[in-house]
This record gives structure tokens, C-alpha cells and sequence, in this order.
């Protein structure tokens, strides 16, 4: 018998090696669909539609872009003990991934349909308010959603197949969603009443089109996937307790520290790009600008898709941080050319930074996943608890620290820079700072990121050892 951290007996019993059938391979893998439409959407429009459509400063912005990121960080544990210790006839997870996708695709409509002729302080406080339930809403599924994937299989292989797939999905739904977001919402706005800049319109139906689409694709897992610890924690767990116990683990404080480190180095400077072709290489053809971005992304998502793969059978033969110290380097050396390759004689040139850049955090995503799942048995062995959602929110709880800290700082790179919204010819000084920062940034964080993976000890045969050790636990619980 294994004592839990609340001091009673637990009891797991579970083929510790499931091998995945493909239909439920691709089921789970849709909802990564979902999520990066879900995660991604604000990215890809608040500052295009508050900051430059309606006129909102731009430090306001990122701040209603922030402060549902800090919520997160609170809301995420919440979530995660409760499903972890929920108990129902249809399993711990599919009922708040199924009414969580439901109210995020409410609250996306509604996040991008501010009124108009209000103040501009009105707007901030609506997009504030509604960014607050919208990512609520997407706590209550994302969270139960990649616990679902931790604990379908314990097989090392069949977990880097499946989110070898899962990460597909991902970049399969950036490549033919993402990239044109912003042009789609100039396109349906063409016919925007006069004094009214046409992406505001249009962003209506772009909302209600992209909710439409993650709430089809979130469903299939809800339907066609089966839990496997269903009923594994007959006690529940205070919360802090399992906390406590979580962020104790030493592998698991090493993947969430150098994914932040990774994560703060290239978001940072995302939002970046758009300025930088909006100042530097179109002189401020709104049209032009959203083309060129629409192609860069396109070009990202499309050689993160085709990195897949590639990642996947690496990770298979070699040891997942070896892969993933290459990647970072990959994404590294894309921030560095980004000083040649953004020029305003060859705009689409650009595209060639994208190339680079992409398989790198393609590893980042695709393996981290993996390690969390392993940290997963890790924990079990020493706890005797399947505890997916906890690691899986404290895990979100350093991304989302990670989020909260970026647009704040675009925000303020873009206000040193002095960007003036309102004028289409920037400073010539402007322009040099967002360069120069775009090219950087980055550099600095992934250093600190590839010396952190290095650390990383578990090991392809060291998982071997713990699922035997699993194997003979559960036999004698």
C-alpha cells in the first residue's frame, strides 16, 4: 500500500502500458484545434482592433490582456483539484471540457463586441471584464483537456506518438486559421459605416465563425475519448496539499522553468512584428501589412506542421532534451536573422525568420507535453495518486505567469519606442528600438532555456525503470 498525501491508502490499479488506437489518437488531437484557436485569438487581434481600430492605449490593452493571465494563475489550481477529485457517471474530465468550450465560445463572441461611441476608458474596462470570463471559460477546459491526454497511455512511446499527433492538430489549426485573422476582419468590415475603421466591424464575424469552429473540434474528444482514471482518487485532496506536493517535484520545476524562460524570450517580441511591418516595411498600408503577416504566419504554422513529424521520430531514437536543446538553438538562431531579413526592398523575405524559428517552438510544445506526463508517473510512484490536472494547471500557472509579463512588456517596448498609432511615418529612432529588440530579446531568454533542458534527467531508460516499478506498486496496492 502507497500512504497519499492526506495520509490514507490509495489504490491505482491500471494496465500501466495502454497502446492507443488511431481513431482515439485523433480524437483527443482535434481539441488541440480548439486550443490554439482559443489561446491564440487575442494574440493575433486585441492590439489590431482595441489599440489601432478603436483608438485604446495601448498599455490599457495589454493590461486587459494581463490581468486575466494573473486570474488564471489562481483559477487553474481551482479547476484542476476539482476535476481531479471529481466524480461522475461520464468521468472526471469530458463534463468541463464539454461546458467549458460551450461559455468560451459565448464569451469570444462577445469579448470582440464592444459598443461603440462609448469612451475609450469603456471600451478598456468591456474588453477587460470580458477577457476575464473568456479565459475563465478556457481554464475549464483547457485544463481537464490536457489531463485527459497525460492519462491516456503510460507507454513512453505511445505518449510522444500521441502528442505527436496532438501537436500536429495544433499546427494544422494555426495554419488554416491563424494567419489571416486579421485580414478577415478588414474583409467582412469593407462596408463599415464611415468613421468607423472596418476591422472593428468585421472582427463580429470573425469571433463568431473561430467560436463555431473550437467548439466542433473540442467536442470529438468529449465523445470518442475514454478515461482511464476515471475513479483513481476515492479521497479528495485539499488543495494546497496537492500544491504543495506538486511543486516539490524537481523534474517537474525544470520543465516549467525553461519553458517560462522560452515562452517570455519569444512572446515578448510577437506582438513586435506587427509594428515593425506596420512602421518599417509598409509605411502604415494597413492592407499590405496584414498581408504580409497573414503569409509570415502561415509560413510558421506550415513548417511547424511539417517539423511534427520530424520531432516526433528524434524524440523516438534520442532523448527528448537533446531534441529539444536543438530546437531552442533553431529558434535562437531565426531571432538573430530576423536583422537581415526583414527589409522593407524584400517585405515577404520575412518569411524566411518564420522558417527558422518554428520547428523550435514546435519541440518546445510537442515535448514538454511528453515530460509532463512523466513527471505524472513520477509522481504516482511516490504518492500513489494520479494527480494529471494539478500538474497540468501548476504547469499553466508558470505559463500563464509567463503570458501575464509579455504583453506588458511589448506594451511598454512599443510605448519607449514611442510608436505613435495615429501618425502612418514612424521615427526613425522608433523603428531601430523595435528592431533591435525583436532581434535580442529573445536571444537572452532561449540561452537561459537550452541550460535548463540540459538538466533535465529523465531519461528514456529511467522512465523504463519507473513504469516497471509502477507496474509491481500497483500489483501490491
Amino acid at each position: 500500500m502507497t500512504e497519499s498525501p492526506s495520509g490514507t491508502p490509495e489504490a491505482v490499479a491500471v494496465d500501466s502500458s495502454v497502446k492507443l488506437p488511431f481513431f482515439t489518437k485523433i480524437s483527443y488531437s482535434c481539441g488541440a484545434v480548439s486550443e490554439v484557436l482559443l489561446g491564440n485569438i487575442i494574440i493575433a487581434l486585441a492590439l489590431q482592433i482595441y489599440n489601432v481600430g478603436l483608438g485604446v492605449n495601448i498599455m490599457l490593452v495589454s493590461l486587459a490582456i494581463t490581468i486575466p493571465r494573473i486570474w488564471d494563475a489562481f483559477s487553474d489550481p481551482i479547476v484542476a483539484n476539482f476535476s481531479d477529485n471529481y466524480h461522475s457517471r461520464y468521468g472526471r474530465r469530458k463534463p468541463f471540457i464539454l461546458s467549458g468550450i460551450i461559455f468560451s465560445g459565448v464569451f469570444c463572441v462577445m469579448m470582440w463586441w464592444p459598443p461603440l461611441g462609448t469612451s475609450r476608458t469603456m471600451m478598456f474596462v468591456y474588453f477587460l471584464v470580458f477577457s476575464l470570463l473568456y479565459f475563465t471559460a478556457y481554464t475549464v477546459f483547457g485544463i481537464p483537456y490536457h489531463a485527459l491526454g497525460a492519462e491516456l497511455t503510460s507507454d513512453y512511446k505511445e505518449r510522444v506518438k500521441l502528442m505527436t499527433y496532438k501537436t500536429a492538430f495544433m499546427g494544422a489549426g494555426g495554419l488554416l486559421f491563424l494567419p489571416w485573422l486579421y485580414k478577415l476582419c478588414l474583409f467582412f468590415g469593407k462596408n463599415a459605416p464611415e468613421g468607423i475603421n472596418a476591422e472593428v466591424i468585421g472582427v463580429r464575424t470573425v469571433a463568431v465563425l473561430v467560436s463555431i469552429i473550437f467548439i466542433s473540434f473540442a467536442i470529438l474528444p468529449v465523445l470518442f475519448c475514454k478515461e482511464r482514471f476515471a475513479e483513481s482518487n476515492k479521497e479528495k485532496i485539499p488543495i494546497f496539499t496537492a500544491m504543495r506536493y506538486t511543486v516539490k517535484n524537481k523534474y517537474f520545476l525544470f520543465v516549467c522553468l525553461l519553458t517560462v524562460s522560452a515562452v517570455i524570450g519569444t512572446y515578448i517580441v510577437q506582438p513586435l512584428g506587427f509594428y515593425i511591418n506596420l512602421a518599417f516595411i509598409t509605411d502604415g498600408d494597413k492592407n499590405l501589412t496584414s498581408t504580409i503577416m497573414g503569409w509570415y504566419s502561415t509560413t510558421y504554422s506550415a513548417v511547424s506542421l511539417a517539423a511534427v513529424p520530424l520531432i516526433g521520430m528524434l524524440a523516438s531514437r534520442w532523448e527528448k532534451k537533446i531534441v529539444l536543446m536543438l530546437g531552442l538553438l533553431l529558434t535562437m538562431t531565426g531571432a538573430l536573422l530576423s536583422w537581415f531579413v526583414f527589409n522593407p526592398k524584400y517585405p515577404y523575405l520575412q518569411v524566411v525568420h518564420a522558417a527558422i524559428a518554428a520547428p523550435g517552438m514546435a519541440c518546445l510544445w510537442q515535448l514538454t507535453a511528453v515530460m509532463i506526463a512523466d513527471v505524472c508517473d513520477v509522481d504516482e510512484l511516490e504518492t500513489g495518486l494520479r494527480r494529471e490536472a494539478m500538474y497540468t494547471a501548476m504547469f499553466g500557472w508558470f505559463m500563464k505567469l509567463a503570458y501575464s509579463l509579455t504583453p506588458t512588456a511589448a506594451a511598454f517596448i512599443v510605448s519607449w519606442s514611442a510608436f505613435n498609432a495615429e501618425e502612418s511615418i514612424q521615427l526613425p529612432q522608433t523603428i531601430l528600438k523595435l528592431r533591435l529588440c525583436f532581434a535580442l530579446i529573445p536571444v537572452i531568454f532561449l540561452i537561459v532555456a537550452i541550460y535548463l533542458t540540459s538538466r533535465y534527467s529523465l531519461s528514456h531508460k529511467k522512465m523504463d525503470e519507473i513504469q516497471a516499478q509502477l507496474i509491481e506498486a500497483r500489483k501490491n496496492r
